[in-house]
């Protein structure tokens, strides 16, 4: 795997590097909004259950504030 990683290279002309993170450094990384969105997204790929998230969280756990 090792071979595999070193030739990852961004595509994306806005990227300049990346990195793998764990859960809690990637929430320290990313934005509220964008992290509430990759937990649901990790939370579905453990579970491989489908989740739905509405504005970014996952269902039922939304402020009740969200949506209205």
């Amino acid at each position: 795997m090792g071979d595999f990683l070193g030739r990852l290279k961004p595509a994306d002309s806005e990227l300049s590097a990346f990195e793998f993170c764990t859960d809690e450094q990637a929430r320290e990384r990313l934005r509220p909004y964008v992290w509430r969105r990759v937990a649901v997204a990790l939370k579905a790929s453990e579970t491989g259950r489908v989740q739905y998230p509405q504005d970014g969280y996952a269902p039922g756990s939304a402020p009740s504030s969200v949506g209205r």
